[in-house]
């Protein structure tokens, strides 16, 4: 990717969310916030959203707190 910004990751992730990739979605939106790219509102919603159907709680929670 060649600009590793805010808009290029959070386009991904919603991409993969939309086509019910949820594990792929919070892989790429873990490895976003390890680039040291600040999720935005967009990136946290599909995000949070895929925990549900990966029965993956504690993940959840965890973007529930970045949240505010």
């Amino acid at each position: 990717m060649p600009f590793q910004d805010t808009v290029s990751w959070t386009s991904m992730v919603v991409a993969l969310y939309h086509n019910e990739k949820y594990y792929e979605a919070l892989c790429l939106y873990d490895g976003m916030q390890g680039a040291g790219v600040g999720p935005n509102n967009m990136a946290f919603v599909p995000a949070l959203n895929a925990c549900p159907s990966l029965q993956a709680l504690e993940e959840g929670q965890s973007i529930q707190h970045h949240c505010g």
